[in-house]
C-alpha cells in the first residue's frame, strides 16, 4: 500500500517536472530561435520568388511611368506593346481605330488587375532613372534611394539596381545574389498576354535603352503590407521548427513515465481504478483527441514564442496562452496514459478479459443492435411503402399507406384535440396521391410506346413527346437512336465499298486481259514479222501491267492482314529519297513538274526495311506524277522533330478534290473517277500499309486544290523493331546531274 501511494506521489511529481521544464522552455525559446530562420531578411528576400514577382511587376509599371514623364504622355501597359507603326498597319489591314481602342482598353484593365497587388506595396520603394534627360520617377515620392552601392546598403535592407544601357544591354546588381536571370519585366507582359490574354492583336516587347531602375526594401518598414507577411511567415516557420523539436523532447519523456507508471498491478491503483470506472467511449475520445493534437501543439507553441519574443502580446494575455498551452499538455498526457494504459492490460490479461471489463461494452453493444435492428425495420417498411409496379394496379399498397398515414395523423390531432382534420387530410392526401400516380403510369406507358418504337426499327423518328419523371431518359433514347443509325450507315458505307472493289478489281484485271486475248488473235491472223513483233510488244507490256497490279493487290492485302516481313537495317531517308527521285526523273519530267526537296539534316538514319520504305516513297513521287497539275511544282520535305522524323509532299492536283481524302487510301481507289490515269489504285493504300506495318502515323491533308500526304515515323517505336544491332545501309548515289544536294535548300530537279 505505501509502494502504491509512493508511486502515486511519483506520478504526481512527474508531471509537475514536466509542466516546469515546459514553462521554462517556451519563454525562453525566442532567444534560442533568434538566428533559427534565414540568416537574415537579406537572404529571405534574394531567395524568394515571390519578392522576385514583385519587383518585376512594379518595374513594368516604373518603366511605363517614366516613358510618360520623359515624353509629356499618358500611355497605359498596351502602349508599351503595341507601337504606333503597327496600329498604322493595322489601321491598313482594314481594322477600326474603335476596335483598336477596344483591345488596348481590354488588355490594359487586364495588366492593371494583374499588377494591383504588387503596386499596394508600401514597403517596396522604386526609382526610374532615363539616363539621358536625368529624368527621375519614384514611388512612393518621399524614398530615399540613391544610386550609389554603398548609400543604398546603409539605408536598405534589400537592394536592387538594373541598368539598360545605350544598345538596350541589361546589367543587374544587388545585396543579396540578386541576377541578370531573375529580372525580366518585360518578359512578364509577354508572358501574361501569350498564357492569361484574350486578345487578337500582335503584341511586341519594347526595346529599352539608357535606362536605370532601382528596387529597394528599407532597414525599417514603414507599413504593414505583404512584405511584413512574408517575414512574419518565415519567422513563425523557423519557431514552429524549435517548437517541434521541444515537443519531441517533452512527448518522449512522458512516453517513458507512461511505460514506467503503468507497469506492474495498475488497476490496484487510484487512477487505475478510475480509469476503470470512465466510459471507454470518453477515454478513446480523449486518447484520440490528444494524439491528433501533438501536431497542432506545435503550430500553437510556434505561435506563442513569436508572440512572447516579438512581444506583440502583453504579459496577462502571454500568462494565458502558456496556461492554455499547459493545460492542452495535460490533456495529452492523460490520453497518452489512457493508450499505454489499456494496451498493456490488453497485453498482460488478455484482450477479451480486458474488453469485458469496460464500463459501458454491454450498454454500447446493445444500443448498437438496437439501432441496426431499427433502422434494417425502416428500410424494409419505407421500401414497401414506397415502392410501385407501374405494371399492377397499385390501390393496396396505397390504401396501406393511407393507414398509417391516419395513424400518425390521429395521433398527431389527439395531441391537438382536432381528430376530423385528420381524416379530411387523409382523403384530400389520397386523391392527391392518386391523380400523381395516374401521371406517372402515363409517362412510364409513353416512355414505354418509345422504346416499342425504336424496338420495331424506326430509328428516324425523333422522340418528341414529354416523358414527365423519365425526362433524364430522352437524351439516351436520343443517343440509342443515333447509335443505330450511325452503326448502320456504317454498315452500308462497308458494303458499298466491298461491292465497288469488287467491281474495281474486276475492271482492272480485265482491261489488260482482254488486250492480251486480242492481240493473240492478231498474231495469229498476222503474216508480217514487223506487225507481230510490234504485237508482241503491245502483249508483254500489258502482261507486266497485269503482273505489277496483280503484285499490287497481293502486297496491300499482306500490309492490311499484317501479315509483313520487315528486314530491319539503318536506313539513310536523304539517301533514299534522292536515289528514288533520281530513278524517277523521267517519269517527273515527263509530267512538267519541278520538285522543290528541303532536309533538317544532311543525314537522317532510321531502323527500317529498306525496300518497303523504298516503296513508300516510290509510291507517293509516282501518286504525284500522276495526278499533280502540269507545269506546277512539288514540295518534299524531310525534318527531324525531337523523337520524330517528318516527312510531307504538298502538291497541287490536277482535277478539283470533292472528295474525302481518306477514301484514297482505300484500295482501287483514284484521284481521278474517270480512271484515265494510269495506276491501279493501290499506291497510297500500299503506302499507307507498309508505313503503318512499321509504326509510322500516315495522314492525308487537303486545303482546295492543294493535296499533302504526311508520313511520321517515331524513333522510340522504330526500337521495337530492331531484332539486333543493325547496320547502316549506304545507298550508292548515281552521278545525277540534275540533283543538287545541299543542307537546308531547295532541290530542283
Amino acid at each position: 500500500m505505501n509502494k502504491s501511494k509512493f508511486s502515486e506521489k511519483l506520478l504526481a511529481g512527474f508531471l509537475v517536472l514536466i509542466c516546469f521544464l515546459s514553462l521554462i522552455l517556451v519563454p525562453s525559446a525566442g532567444s534560442i530561435s533568434e538566428n533559427a530562420g534565414p540568416e537574415t531578411h537579406r537572404e529571405l528576400f534574394g531567395q524568394s520568388r515571390t519578392v522576385r514577382a514583385w519587383v518585376n511587376d512594379y518595374a513594368v509599371t516604373m518603366i511605363r511611368d517614366l516613358i510618360n514623364e520623359v515624353n509629356h504622355t499618358d500611355l497605359g501597359y498596351a502602349d508599351l506593346l503595341i507601337s504606333a507603326d503597327q496600329q498604322q498597319r493595322l489601321l491598313e489591314d482594314g481594322w477600326t481605330q474603335s476596335e483598336i481602342n477596344e483591345q488596348k482598353s481590354q488588355l490594359d484593365w487586364s495588366l492593371q488587375q494583374e499588377f494591383k497587388n504588387s503596386l499596394q506595396l508600401g514597403n517596396l520603394h522604386a526609382l526610374a532613372i532615363d539616363n539621358a534627360t536625368k529624368t527621375t520617377v519614384r514611388r512612393p515620392k518621399t524614398n530615399t534611394l540613391a544610386q550609389t552601392d554603398s548609400e543604398l546598403s546603409k539605408n536598405y535592407q534589400f537592394w536592387i539596381r538594373a541598368e539598360y544601357d545605350s544598345y538596350g544591354v541589361l546589367s543587374v546588381t544587388s545585396n543579396s545574389g540578386y541576377g541578370y536571370s531573375d529580372f525580366y519585366p518585360l518578359s512578364v507582359l509577354a508572358d501574361y498576354v501569350q498564357y492569361y490574354g484574350d486578345f487578337s492583336l500582335e503584341l511586341h516587347e519594347p526595346v529599352l535603352k539608357d535606362i536605370t531602375l532601382i528596387f529597394g526594401i528599407p532597414n525599417v518598414l514603414e507599413s504593414d503590407d505583404a512584405i511584413t507577411s512574408l517575414i512574419h511567415n518565415a519567422e513563425y516557420y523557423s519557431y514552429r521548427q524549435l517548437a517541434s523539436r521541444i515537443n519531441m523532447v517533452l512527448y518522449f519523456i512522458l512516453f517513458l513515465g507512461a511505460l514506467y507508471f503503468t507497469r506492474g498491478k495498475m488497476r490496484d491503483t487510484r487512477l487505475g481504478k478510475l480509469l476503470d470506472r470512465i466510459p471507454l467511449e470518453a477515454q478513446i475520445l480523449i486518447s484520440v483527441v490528444a494524439l491528433a493534437m501533438m501536431e497542432e501543439m506545435s503550430y500553437n507553441l510556434g505561435g506563442i514564442m513569436l508572440d512572447l519574443y516579438s512581444q506583440s502580446v502583453d504579459d496577462i494575455n502571454g500568462v494565458f496562452q502558456i496556461l492554455g498551452y499547459e493545460f492542452t499538455f495535460l490533456l495529452e498526457c492523460f490520453g497518452l496514459y489512457c493508450a499505454i494504459y489499456w494496451i498493456r492490460a490488453a497485453l498482460r490479461d488478455g484482450w477479451h478479459q480486458t474488453w469485458s471489463k469496460m464500463a459501458t461494452i454491454t450498454l454500447w453493444r446493445r444500443l448498437w443492435h438496437g439501432v441496426r435492428h431499427g433502422w434494417s425495420t425502416l428500410k424494409q417498411w419505407t421500401k414497401e411503402c414506397f415502392t410501385v409496379d407501374f405494371s399492377e394496379k397499385a390501390h393496396s399498397r396505397l390504401i396501406r399507406l393511407m393507414v398509417v398515414n391516419v395513424a400518425l395523423i390521429s395521433v398527431l390531432c389527439l395531441l391537438l384535440d382536432d381528430f376530423f382534420a385528420a381524416v379530411i387530410y387523409t382523403v384530400f392526401l389520397y386523391f392527391i396521391i392518386m391523380r400523381a400516380l395516374k401521371r406517372l403510369r402515363s409517362d412510364y406507358e409513353t416512355l414505354l410506346g418509345c422504346t416499342r418504337r425504336m424496338a420495331r426499327g424506326d430509328l428516324e423518328t425523333e422522340v418528341h413527346e414529354d416523358l414527365g419523371i423519365f425526362e433524364p431518359l430522352h437524351s439516351e433514347l436520343d443517343d440509342i437512336r443515333y447509335g443505330f443509325n450511325t452503326a448502320i450507315a456504317e454498315e452500308t458505307k462497308s458494303q458499298k465499298m466491298k461491292t465497288e472493289l469488287i467491281s474495281n478489281v474486276s475492271h482492272d484485271l480485265k482491261t489488260p486481259l482482254t488486250s492480251l486475248i486480242s492481240y493473240i488473235d492478231l498474231m495469229k491472223q498476222e503474216p508480217d514479222e514487223a506487225k507481230r513483233q510490234e504485237y508482241l510488244a503491245v502483249l508483254e507490256r500489258n502482261s507486266m501491267r497485269l503482273k505489277h497490279l496483280i503484285e499490287d493487290l497481293f502486297e496491300v492485302s499482306k500490309a492490311n492482314s499484317g501479315d509483313l516481313k520487315l528486314n530491319v537495317v539503318d536506313v539513310d531517308l536523304v539517301s533514299l529519297i534522292s536515289q528514288t527521285l533520281f530513278e524517277l526523273a523521267p517519269a517527273i519530267e515527263k509530267a512538267g513538274l519541278t520538285i522543290k526537296t528541303s532536309y533538317s539534316h544532311d543525314k537522317i538514319v532510321l531502323p527500317l526495311d529498306s525496300q518497303k520504305t523504298y516503296r513508300i516513297v516510290e509510291n507517293l513521287v509516282s501518286n504525284v506524277t500522276k495526278y499533280s497539275l502540269r507545269g506546277s511544282r512539288v514540295y518534299l520535305t524531310l525534318i527531324e522533330r525531337g523523337e520524330e522524323v517528318v516527312l510531307s509532299i504538298r502538291n497541287i492536283s490536277q482535277t478539283e478534290i470533292d472528295f474525302d481524302p481518306n477514301d484514297l487510301v482505300e484500295r482501287f481507289v483514284r484521284g481521278d473517277k474517270s480512271r484515265n490515269s494510269e495506276g491501279s489504285g493501290l499506291g497510297l493504300a500500299i503506302a499507307k500499309g507498309f508505313a503503318e506495318s512499321q509504326h509510322a502515323h500516315f495522314t492525308i491533308q487537303t486545303d482546295g486544290d492543294f493535296f499533302k500526304v504526311i508520313v511520321i515515323f517515331n524513333r522510340r517505336a522504330l526500337e521495337d523493331l530492331k531484332p539486333k544491332p543493325a547496320e547502316t545501309v549506304k545507298l550508292d548515289m548515281p552521278q545525277a546531274p540534275l540533283i543538287d544536294i545541299s543542307k537546308n535548300d531547295e532541290n530542283k530537279i
